[in-house]
C-alpha cells in the first residue's frame, strides 16, 4: 500500500562532523540505547536509584537539597498538562540519573528552570549552591534563547552556536534530556506551538545528539517530533507498519534468551543484550527511497530472515574476547 501523498523529510547536514565532546560521549552505554518514553517514578525512587548507584552520602545530601529548592521555587506553578511545574525538573533529573552524570549535573537539572521561571536569580543559586553548578544553570537559562526560524543554514549556525553557548558537555546532555521530557508533554501545547517545537527538536536537538554520538537520544526526538511535523505520513506508517513491528518485536523477544544461552555455552560473560526495531522517522526516511513500498525496504526486516543464530559470529566473538 502507497501513501496518497509525496514529501521529503527534513535533511541532517552532515558535511561538517562535530567531533569535539565525541570522546567524552562514545563510552556511554545509556546514550546508545533504546529508552522507552521517559516519565518519572517520583522522588522516592529517583533517589533510591541515585543510593544503588554507590553515590557518596554528600552527593545524595546535594541532590535532596536541590530537589527541595526547586521544590519551593515552583511552587503552586503547574504545566500545560495541569501537573505541579516540579514534575518537569524531577523527569529531566532523573534521566540523568540513569546517565549517571555527576551530582552537580544532576542538581542543575533540578535546578534549571529556577531563574526563568521564579524569582530566583543565578547569583541566588550561587550562593546556594556554588559556582559549578549556577555556571550550568546559566548555560541552560542561555540555550533557552536559541530559537529555530526554519532553514538549514540557520540550523546550522544554531548548532554550532549551541556549543559555542554550552561550553560544557554537562550544559548540552542536560538541555537535551529537558527537550524529551518537553516532546513528551507536547501534545498538551497549542498546534502552532507543536508544529514548531517539534521542527525545532528535529532539525537541532536530535541532529545535534546525533553528531555527538547520542544514536538512540536522537532516534528518540525524531519520533517524538514525527507526528507533529508530518501527521499524515505519521499515521500511514503507524498503521502500515503495525504488524511489522509486531513481528519484529516478538521475534527479538525470542531470540534473546536463545543467544544468552549461546552464549554462555561459549564462556561468555553476558552483560546485556539489546535490540530493536528500526526508530519510525528512521524507517519513514529510507522508505523514501523505496516510493514509500515497506516490502522493498530490506534493511527493514533484515533480522526476520533468520531463525537461527550465526554460529560463525559467535567464533568470532570469542575469537575477539
Amino acid at each position: 500500500m502507497f501513501p496518497p501523498w509525496k514529501s521529503t523529510p527534513l535533511e541532517r547536514n552532515t558535511s561538517s562532523n562535530i567531533l569535539i565532546l565525541m570522546s567524552l560521549l562514545k563510552n556511554n552505554k545509556f546514550l546508545q540505547e533504546e529508552h522507552p518514553p521517559f516519565l518519572s517514578n517520583g522522588v522516592k525512587e529517583l533517589f533510591e536509584m541515585a543510593q544503588s548507584q554507590g553515590r557518596p552520602d554528600d552527593e545524595i545530601a546535594l541532590l535532596r537539597r536541590a530537589y527541595e529548592f526547586a521544590r519551593k521555587a515552583h511552587e503552586g506553578q503547574k504545566r500545560k498538562s495541569g501537573e505541579a511545574y516540579i514534575s518537569h525538573p524531577l523527569a529531566t533529573a532523573e534521566r540523568l540519573v540513569e546517565m549517571r552524570l555527576d551530582a552537580p549535573a544532576i542538581a542543575a537539572a533540578f535546578l534549571h528552570d529556577v531563574c526563568e521561571d521564579t524569582k530566583y536569580t543565578v547569583t541566588d543559586i550561587q550562593k546556594e549552591f556554588g559556582n559549578e553548578i549556577a555556571f550550568i544553570v546559566e548555560g541552560v537559562t542561555k540555550l533557552n534563547k536559541i530559537k529555530y526560524k526554519g532553514s538549514e543554514r540557520t540550523a546550522e549556525s544554531l548548532r554550532k552556536m549551541f556549543l559555542a553557548i554550552a561550553e560544557d558537555i554537562r550544559i548540552v546532555i542536560l538541555k537535551l534530556a529537558d527537550r524529551v521530557h518537553n516532546m513528551e508533554t507536547l501534545s498538551f501545547l497549542p498546534p502552532e506551538k507543536q508544529k514548531r517545537i517539534a521542527l525545532e527538536t528535529i532539525e537541532i536537538y536530535a541532529s545535534l545528539a546525533y553528531r555527538l554520538g547520542m544514536t538512540e537520544l536522537s532516534g528518540d526526538l525524531e519520533d517524538l517530533a514525527f507526528p507533529y511535523i508530518y501527521p499524515a505520513e505519521f499515521e500511514w506508517l503507524t498503521q502500515n507498519a503495525r504488524e511489522r513491528y509486531a513481528d519484529l518485536d516478538r521475534y527479538i523477544q525470542n531470540v534473546k534468551p536463545l543467544l544468552e544461552e549461546e552464549l554462555k555455552k561459549e564462556n561468555i560473560r553476558v552483560i546485556d543484550i539489546h535490540a530493536r526495531a528500526k526508530h519510525k522517522y528512521s524507517l519513514y526516511k529510507k522508505l523514501l527511497k523505496y516510493d514509500m513500498d515497506i516490502g522493498k525496504n530490506y534493511g527493514y526486516h533484515r533480522a526476520s530472515r533468520h531463525s537461527t543464530l550465526d554460529r560463525g559470529m559467535l567464533r568470532n566473538i570469542r575469537r575477539n574476547s
